[in-house]
């Protein structure tokens, strides 16, 4: 029960990575899918470009028993997540230890790499149906939040895409989870977590350095 309940299958490819297929699971990273030009190189750069976060073909799910439908505001969630999502990744590297310099804006000077990310499907928390999990025994499986991206790394200077990744993640279960009583909760965390591993990703020297996703189980989910 506990390993189905872990389990996240990944999203369908949108298109927006060219050359889906060459993209493998990666043991040492933390994505479902990734592939690294071997002379990438990725951590000799210290310049980052994060571009403006694209909504190809993004799917927003679980909208069905959902109170935002109410309002009408769920017809602007895409967008507010995918200013957050830019926000994360753009905090990330600004705290990383080693020195990145964020860019504000395209720049062709050398040592700079650009990240393009695609929000590929969000599902949304049902805040209600996870009162109603509480309440009535196994109730809370209808409630089921997710997010799933797809991300590529360029070289600014030549355009060459260094790096491609694509992932779907949801909260870990928990007894007790505090953030899927709101809405995007859930999804600031994965966001959070998501930039963090993948500073690490490009920091790293050793290509077998294990990046660690979060834990699938924990006590208190906030």
């Amino acid at each position: 029960m506990f390993a189905l309940v872990s389990c996240t299958f990944p999203a369908k490819p949108t298109g927006f990575l060219k050359e889906p297929p060459k993209m493998t699971k990666d043991k040492s990273t933390s994505y479902q899918r990734s592939w690294t030009n071997p002379s990438a190189g990725l951590s000799n750069y210290r310049k980052v470009y994060l571009a403006p976060v694209a909504l190809h073909k993004a799917r927003l799910r679980n909208m069905a028993l959902n109170s935002r439908n109410l309002t009408g505001r769920q017809k602007t969630d895409l967008k507010m997540l995918s200013r957050l999502l830019r926000s994360e990744f753009t905090a990330a590297f600004s705290e990383s230890p080693n020195g990145w310099r964020v860019l504000d804006q395209p720049s062709k000077e050398a040592g700079a790499i650009g990240i393009e990310l695609n929000v590929v499907e969000v599902a949304a928390s049902r805040p209600v149906v996870e009162l109603i999990g509480k309440l009535v025994p196994g109730g809370g499986v209808l409630n089921r939040p997710s997010m799933a991206i797809e991300g590529r790394v360029i070289e600014m200077k030549s355009g060459k895409v260094l790096a491609k990744f694509a992932d779907r993640e949801k909260p870990p279960t928990s007894p007790l989870s505090i953030s899927q009583f709101q809405y995007y909760k859930v999804h600031r965390n994965l966001m959070r977590d998501w930039a963090g591993q993948t500073v690490k990703w490009i920091e790293r020297t050793n290509p077998k350095e294990k990046v660690w996703d979060v834990l699938p189980f924990t006590l208190i989910d906030f």
